[in-house]
């Protein structure tokens, strides 16, 4: 046996070999890091070489991959200060090369890094880190505007300028320069009064910086007398790009700019000599310094093109967009031929310039001959532009610049579309193009023989493509989110991520009705930004990252469905019609189809004096006399109705798709025989009396087949009335002055005794309980999801009413105020949503998508039925059509029939026959 001391020893030696064995191994690696990190140094070193040949032989191409490969060894040495340097050199690199997409990646997947090296340097190098790091945040701003993505450009501009603040303080030349980029920045989305702001901040800086630095005055001069030219005020525009000009010449010896916007300015108070004198000066520098192949050199001739077309000198104007055509292609050359198209969309400089290009070429060759030729040609141009549009959609991923996109193509689809009715016109057979279009794809794969003029059923298809687009891209998305079996708990994750974001912009905006911010306003404005800032980039993270691991959803959402005529005649009934009209500056378009037959009909109208009627039509049926309501009630009648009437004669419904402000009339209360019995209103012949109507925002939104996770009902019946009999104080939403809707209270507990009696479930909330927090977490399937509420427009956003939360100081408070945005988040699916009392249909109009009305977020959702108010309803007669409607559809009527049947009942009493008190409850229903 061993002894104690015996025991030790061997333990002792135990150990001590360990611990040698410990000491070769950490040799070993020491070695080993050493010689990893000599390779990496020779490698850095070797593209480092490269790189810098590149740079210097001025192959871009080539010097960014060298570059990208130098700065991931740079990342793994530490060197962060070289490591956002680079990153920033990256992204000029992908610019230069116009490869924004692959930029962005480049960019934004390197800004990972910039949380975790903030705890890994030294507090010597946080300065200059940060620096650079504010300078990748300018060229992710830059690529976002050439993109097109103007509200995401402006983030980073804002963050910019934020951390260049932080790091320099106010007056300091690098601030002054963050300025005026935002200053641009907010120009671009047209918010004019803070883009001012900017550039008088940047003017004031240079100002009082040494003289060397004083000639930067010339670009917030600059900006400031085109900011001016694009509100109309053009002596003081000109004003300011006069000295900006002066400035420009005696630093540097040029200004293509500002003869740029001196010309545009000279171009709209139609001065022509001296737009064109003031164009080509800036051409000529243009060329001189970039070559003929440059997309500012495209700009150029864009608008030399539009100035020859406004004096309708035509052959001209073609010539210079097809010169802009050219210089905006990499091997696009021919322009000698002026119906020649560029074939290759990859090869193209800037995209937004292109389409500019495409749809004013198309234009002018209307116009330079109205030959079948000619017209045929314009079609092709067309066409290129819409693919383009399409292109430049997929790579939009705000909402919010989606709508500025679509705002700017609408006039495209409206243009080629009254091309397509003149194309029609020729010819009844002529097959469009080269395509043989014999048959047409339906949503469920079933061919169907077409037997109508293929312009016709283009026209339909451009007709489409004008409305919506944001919404129907929206729609598709979360149905392939579905569709792609996305985790339930990811969508959760981004749902919470948006609305925070949603939260803090909120609290946000609330900083923009003070004229003036105290140094803790600004404090707290620029905390709310960072925050905003910092959330939407984990939120865009979140997006890509979906793309990446579901492919499926990344094929899915720009797969974006565009009805066709047969599609369509696939779903109809046979008692329905469907009909969608296009309102143009001076033309009215119809399409109808019906299960066997498509028409088009057109007809001269003047598009503003059109608009005003229908608002004073508005207040007629508000508060006016039965004269002028009568009278503006038939001729609407005429307008729209009776061109088509003998199309739609045998049908008993009518699904509408209105464009624009025709969303906002009640076509159940046109009048469809003139001079009816003053007086009367119980017998006026309202068009209810001959068809029930129900609209939707576009036929591809109305057949569109969401996916929808399954689930069997929740409850039948979930009724929501606040009320607000009681106040917080002047808390959330009850720093408006709320009216109180007693009545409210009674008609979802009558509607619950209804169901009730029947057996069937339901469930409602009333007063305080009704909170805005309960509806946001409110989850399950219901056939009916009531809300009798307020509804109303906070600066052009609507939103719905329900108590606030009682404190509200975090990200998780709610303020009683939900807003539309709000609603694209909720949970809750549903078959039918009502809105009653509440005012569901009003919004802010945007040309091509329509109004932005609450309705909006439920479509997103997927509810397939919506009702909802144009106007305020009294709650008390809101209540008493609404009880009707359900008692109507527990006797098994359909919901377009259950809503006609109330409101003609409704009709039968002289005291709520006028249409205040019945017309403002609209319908939305999808195709079966």
């Amino acid at each position: 046996m061993w002894g104690d001391n015996s025991i030790c020893k061997f333990w002792e030696a135990s150990i001590w070999l360990v611990g040698l064995n410990l000491v070769m191994i950490g040799q070993v690696f020491s070695q080993t890091w050493h010689i990893t990190q000599e390779v990496n140094k020779q490698e850095l070193a070797y593209y480092n070489a490269r790189h810098t040949y590149f740079s210097q032989q001025k192959m871009p191409d080539s010097a960014l991959h060298y570059l990208a490969k130098s700065n991931e060894h740079v990342q793994v040495l530490g060197d962060y200060v070289t490591y956002f340097h680079n990153l920033y050199l990256l992204g000029s690199y992908a610019q230069q090369t116009y490869q924004y997409n692959y930029g962005l990646e480049l960019l934004l997947e390197g800004l990972r890094h910039y949380p975790v090296c903030l705890k890994l340097i030294p507090d010597s190098l946080e300065k200059r880190v940060l620096g650079n790091v504010a300078t990748v945040f300018s060229k992710i701003a830059t690529i976002y505007n050439a993109k097109g993505a103007f509200y995401a450009a402006l983030d980073y501009r804002t963050k910019y300028l934020n951390l260049r603040k932080e790091l320099f303080g106010f007056n300091h030349v690098l601030t002054a320069h963050a300025y005026n980029t935002l200053g641009l920045a907010y120009k671009h989305v047209k918010d004019y009064r803070k883009a001012l702001r900017c550039y008088n901040n940047a003017l004031s800086i240079y100002t009082q910086l040494p003289g060397h630095l004083s000639k930067f005055k010339m670009y917030p001069l600059s900006n400031m007398g085109d900011l001016y030219q694009q509100k109309g005020e053009y002596d003081v525009a000109l004003n300011y790009l006069q000295k900006a000009l002066k400035k420009s010449l005696e630093e540097l010896g040029g200004g293509a700019a500002n003869y740029t916007n001196i010309g545009d300015t000279y171009n709209k108070t139609e001065k022509y000599g001296l737009a064109l004198e003031n164009y080509q000066k800036a051409l000529e520098l243009r060329r001189n310094r970039l070559g003929e192949k440059h997309p500012f050199v495209a700009v150029l001739y864009n608008q030399l093109g539009a100035l020859y077309y406004k004096q309708k000198k035509y052959g001209q104007a073609l010539r210079f967009y097809q010169k802009a055509l050219v210089s905006n292609h990499r091997i696009f050359n021919d322009t000698a031929n002026v119906y020649a198209l560029p074939t290759s969309s990859d090869q193209v400089y800037s995209n937004s310039t292109l389409l500019t290009s495409f749809t004013e070429k198309s234009v002018t060759l209307e116009k330079v001959s109205r030959s079948k030729n000619n017209l045929e040609q314009a079609y092709k141009t067309y066409e290129l532009a819409d693919q383009l549009a399409d292109k430049m959609r997929e790579n939009l991923s705000r909402k919010s610049d989606g709508l500025r996109l679509t705002s700017k193509v609408a006039s495209l689809y409206d243009n080629a579309l009254q091309l397509c009715w003149k194309l029609s016109q020729y010819d009844a057979t002529q097959q469009v193009g080269n395509q043989k279009e014999n048959k047409s794809q339906t949503g469920n794969g079933v061919a169907t023989v077409n037997k109508y003029n293929p312009y016709l059923k283009k026209a339909f298809y451009f007709a489409e493509k004008g409305k919506s687009s944001v919404l129907r891209k929206l729609a598709t998305d979360a149905s392939a989110r579905i569709k792609s079996n996305i985790p339930e708990a990811v969508l959760n994750q981004e749902r919470k991520l948006n609305g925070s974001i949603l939260y803090y912009q909120r609290q946000l905006n609330r900083f923009q009705i003070k004229k003036a911010l105290n140094k803790k306003d600004s404090v707290q404005k620029q905390s709310f930004e960072n925050r905003i800032f910092d959330l939407r980039r984990k939120y865009d993270d979140l997006l890509r990252g979906l793309e990446q691991r579901y492919p499926d959803y990344y094929d899915l959402k720009h797969n974006t469905y565009i009805a066709t005529v047969a599609d369509v005649q696939k779903r109809l009934d046979e008692k329905t019609a469907l009909i969608e009209y296009v309102l143009t500056d001076e033309q009215l378009y119809s399409f109808v189809i019906t299960k066997a037959g498509f028409w088009v009909k057109q007809q001269a109208v003047n598009r503003k004096k059109t608009e005003a009627e229908i608002k004073k039509w508005f207040y007629n049926i508000k508060g006016g006399t039965d004269d002028s309501y009568l009278e503006r009630g038939h001729r609407f009648f005429k307008q729209f109705i009776q061109p088509i009437e003998k199309h739609i004669s045998s049908k008993k419904h009518l699904l509408i798709v209105p464009d624009g402000l025709l969303s906002n009339l009640p076509f159940e209360a046109f009048i469809t025989k003139p001079h009816p019995p003053n007086g009367k209103q119980h017998q006026y012949p309202y068009l209810i009396r001959r068809w029930g109507v129900t609209l939707y925002p576009s036929a591809s939104l109305a057949l569109l087949k969401q996916q929808r996770r399954k689930a069997t009902h929740t409850q039948e019946f979930m009724g929501f009335a606040p009320v607000f009999q009681t106040k917080y104080a002047t808390s959330g939403i009850f720093r408006r002055n709320l009216s109180a809707l007693p009545y409210t209270k009674t008609e979802v507990e009558n509607i619950h005794r209804l169901f009730t009696s029947l057996k069937r479930t339901s469930k409602i909330y009333t007063g305080e309980q009704v909170s805005e927090r309960m509806i946001k977490n409110l989850t399950g399937y219901y056939r009916f999801v009531h809300f009798a509420t307020h509804g109303m427009l906070d600066d052009d956003t609507p939103i719905l009413a329900f108590y606030p939360d009682k404190v509200i100081d975090s990200a998780q408070a709610n303020d009683g105020e939900l807003s539309l945005e709000e609603i694209f988040n909720l949970k809750f699916k549903a078959d039918m949503v009502v809105l009653s009392s509440c005012q569901g249909g009003a919004g802010r109009n945007v040309k091509g998508e329509g109004i932005l009305a609450i309705t909006r977020g439920f479509v997103y959702l997927g509810v397939p039925h919506i009702i909802y108010t144009l106007w305020s309803v009294n709650d008390k007669d809101a209540a008493e059509l609404m009880i009707r409607f359900y008692k109507l559809l527990n006797q098994n009527k359909t919901y377009r029939e259950a809503l006609r049947l109330a409101k003609l009942s409704m009709l039968q009493d002289p005291k709520t026959a006028w249409p205040k008190w019945w017309a403002g409850f609209t319908m939305m229903s999808k195709m079966k």
